[in-house]
């Protein structure tokens, strides 16, 4: 996550000084805690299992202050196996219950905007969640950095976090005065910028142009993303033609692969929806049953939560000067069979992008969020 992600949480003025006092406070604004339901505090007491999450609760009670007013919280809940498990997770050597500047931040990760009933979920498509968190840090999306949920065949319920990190409902909907609690059996972890979610998808191509357009760290500091990233077969089959493309066409192709200003889940992306690319033309999603089209490209991998936004796999490289281009489903092949290609030409003459092509990380680049140009 980098050096940059250890910035501590600035100390507000209004804290509460205690569990029950921040309970008190937030409950008032909740109507859901006009019910006969128990307070948060009672609930989590009573649930064994959940005896580390409640005391990181009672030590950053701060926390519940940021609860919404109106429309209820999902907590979700690693249970004290979750914890047990962080040697074995990406947060291993970062975790620290004792610095605030980590541990409230992955606290706020799993506190969920509105109440989220596993129950209600349809099996199939993934929704993305709010959560509480926002610190710059660690984020970059407006509204709250998202989760992913969907519901499996066998009433499995799989929470997808950062770099495709899974985390599975072990007990679910547990009712307290103001939301519900969902017990999970690993810690959800904030995703990553591009620089670190692209490789652990395979998509060093994609990343490889970022670099080579010199686009990289401008995207990593916007804010509300969202990015079809064509998968390195698709630029294989391009090779020649980005051969040609100079300084600025390269520029401008990239950028017609992103949006500006909207983290669009899959779910959201309805058949004649068009996004304005930021390369300043229109991107035009099509459905064909259970299958995405972003133009002639679909998607294959959607819902790619990153630190600022959400990034579509796509099985083609999208062309700014044939914005009209519609897919054939009926002659494609649609299996998201994933061939990794060598790039041609380009990369030869571009020492750097041709690292990343090939997998390796040319420099030290952390950080959570990049700098914004």
């Amino acid at each position: 996550m980098g050096d940059n992600c250890a910035r501590r949480r600035d100390t507000r003025s209004d804290a509460c000084t205690g569990l029950p006092s921040c309970l008190a406070l937030s409950s008032t604004h909740i109507a859901a805690a006009q019910t006969e339901d128990e307070d948060l505090g009672a609930v989590l007491s009573s649930q064994k299992n959940l005896s580390t999450f409640y005391g990181l609760i009672k030590e950053y009670p701060d926390v519940l202050l940021k609860l919404p007013s109106q429309d209820g919280m999902t907590i979700v809940a690693p249970s004290n196996a979750a914890f047990e498990n962080i040697p074995g997770t990406s947060l291993n050597g970062i975790w620290d219950p004792k610095n605030a500047s980590i541990a409230v931040p992955i606290l706020e990760y799993h506190l969920l905007k509105g109440i989220v009933n596993t129950e209600d979920l349809a099996q199939g498509p993934s929704i993305f969640a709010a959560t509480l968190l926002t610190s710059p840090a660690w984020t970059n999306v407006s509204t709250g950095q998202n989760v992913v949920l969907a519901r499996q065949p066998g009433d499995v319920v799989v929470f997808t976090s950062a770099q495709g990190s899974r985390t599975t409902r072990t007990r679910g909907d547990i009712a307290f005065a103001g939301g519900l609690i969902q017990v999970i059996d690993n810690l959800l972890i904030p995703p990553t910028p591009l620089s670190e979610t692209l490789p652990a998808f395979g998509l060093d191509a994609f990343l490889g142009v970022l670099h080579a357009s010199d686009l990289l760290s401008a995207l990593q500091g916007d804010e509300d993303l969202t990015i079809f990233a064509p998968r390195d077969e698709a630029f294989r089959r391009v090779g020649a033609s980005l051969d040609a493309l100079g300084a600025d066409e390269l520029r401008d192709l990239v950028r017609y692969h992103v949006v500006r200003g909207r983290v669009a889940a899959s779910a959201t992306l309805t058949n004649g929806t068009r996004l304005a690319a930021a390369e300043g033309g229109d991107v035009s999603v099509r459905r064909a049953g259970n299958n995405l089209f972003v133009n002639s490209a679909q998607v294959v991998q959607p819902d790619i939560p990153i630190a600022n936004g959400v990034v579509h796999v796509i099985d083609n490289v999208l062309n700014p000067r044939a914005a009209a281009a519609v897919p054939d489903p009926d002659s494609r092949g649609l299996s998201g069979d994933d061939n990794r290609g060598e790039l041609r030409g380009y990369w030869a003459e571009h020492g750097e992008a041709h690292d990343y092509v090939r997998g390796e990380r040319a420099d030290g680049e952390s950080g959570c969020c990049g700098q914004g140009v």
